[in-house]
C-alpha cells in the first residue's frame, strides 16, 4: 500500500511538463 498521497502522479506531472520536482508544487481540494 502506497503512503497518501502517491507521488506517482506529481511526478510523472513534472516529468511530462520537463520541470524538476524540486520546483514544483501541488494544491489540493482536499484535507486528507
Amino acid at each position: 500500500m502506497k503512503p497518501k498521497p502517491a507521488p506517482d502522479v506529481y511526478l510523472a506531472a513534472t516529468q511530462h511538463f520537463d520541470i524538476k520536482p524540486e520546483k514544483a508544487i501541488a494544491i489540493e481540494d482536499s484535507p486528507t
